[in-house]
């Protein structure tokens, strides 16, 4: 009797192994059928949506999706509808293309990209000049000098603190597939869902995007706090003795990012008109007159005036000065960036000194090759 309850008891124990296993198949068979459908939907989706235009094929008018500039702007880059472009940093990237077109002529694209450094916007401005199609050359270039340009240090740094995708800016686009399903990709569908719902997209076709806060929700005191501190205003006081450098100090001083610089006028050909625009900061951003800071500034500036005479057709104005804009309080949110209402007023003012090679009491002409 014991032996035949044991075997009883192993072909129970053998049906329920067996049961128990051809459920694990089934569970596993529909796990593996579930997830390789959402995966071919997602990827099909990403597809589709095309959000970094990795995919070389038009998207039927669908918005710009992502957030992330260094992702969004090689689309925008690439393409042919435009013939100028702005680059350079946040502190230009207010600059609206509609307005810039009005004033100066050309179809621009905003390419400034939040604090990038110089060799970030060198990779960007390479790849706008590599993909203008045959035929169609490059009318005019706009770069936002600030401080990236002018910082005194002896090597300039290639990326900071953002990952930047240095392959969507190569010449190879089937590297680019590999940000199809990244993350970022997955990210900017759900964007598009909620774009599709009416939500505003944050960058135009041309690359514009209003990144400050409503103007409803304006503090000027606490403006003036993030400008002057608790002070709330300038209680600078120049030195007794100007700061003078000497030609060898001046010599000396090194300027790493220089070498970018000529690397960005390499870039265009003869034809192109090439403006240098030193940004207007606050001057609570600015050094003070007659101390180091500003000798080295002011040597900046003469370099850079420099490099422009060595190519035609590249003017240099300069915004970074104490002027009607730049004195008020009110015009700005912090000491980089202006309000709407100031930017608006820009590609005006850009275009007197630009066209006209004319001082106004907001921008002086550095240089202006007559164009």
């Amino acid at each position: 009797m014991a032996g035949l309850f044991e075997i009883e008891t192993d072909i129970a124990t053998t049906a329920r192994q067996t049961n128990d296993a051809a459920s694990w198949r089934r569970f596993t068979r529909l796990f593996l059928g579930l997830f390789g459908g959402a995966i071919t939907l997602l990827t099909l989706a990403v597809i589709v949506a095309n959000p970094f235009r990795a995919v070389p094929y038009r998207t039927g008018g669908l918005p710009l999706m992502t957030s992330e500039q260094r992702l969004l702007y090689p689309s925008i880059a690439r393409d042919p509808a435009f013939d100028s472009a702005v680059f350079g940093t946040s502190s230009i990237r207010l600059l609206r293309p509609s307005l810039l077109d009005a004033e100066l002529g050309g179809r621009f694209a905003q390419l400034a990209i939040d604090n990038a450094t110089a060799w970030e916007e060198l990779q960007v401005a390479a790849l706008f000049a590599r993909s203008r199609p045959a035929g169609q050359t490059v009318r005019r270039v706009i770069l936002g000098i600030d401080v990236r340009w002018c910082t005194v240090e002896t090597a300039s740094p290639p990326l900071d603190r953002h990952a930047f995708p240095a392959t969507l800016y190569d010449q190879s686009r089937l590297n680019d597939l590999q940000y199809l399903l990244s993350f970022a990709s997955i990210e900017a569908v759900g964007r598009l869902a909620k774009l599709l719902n009416d939500e505003s997209p944050r960058f135009d076709a041309a690359g514009y995007g209003n990144f400050l806060p409503p103007d409803s929700e304006y503090d000027l005191a606490r403006v003036r706090e993030k400008l002057w501190g608790n002070a709330g205003r300038d209680t600078r006081q120049p030195p007794q003795t100007p700061v003078a450098l000497s030609e060898s100090e001046r010599a000396a001083l090194p300027f790493a990012s220089h070498a970018a610089l000529r690397d960005f006028l390499a870039l265009w050909p003869d034809q192109t008109e090439v403006l240098l625009l030193f940004v207007p900061y606050h001057i609570a951003r600015q050094p003070v007159e007659g101390s180091r800071g500003a000798a080295h500034w002011a040597e900046c500036r003469r370099r850079i005036v420099d490099i422009a005479r060595s190519r035609p057709r590249t003017g240099v104005a300069d915004m970074m000065i104490a002027s009607p804009v730049t004195r008020e309080d009110s015009n700005y949110w912090d000491p980089l960036h202006y309000r709407i209402g100031v930017a608006d007023r820009l590609p005006g003012l850009i275009a007197g000194a630009w066209l006209q090679g004319k001082d106004l009491p907001e921008i002086r002409v550095l240089h202006y090759p007559g164009m």
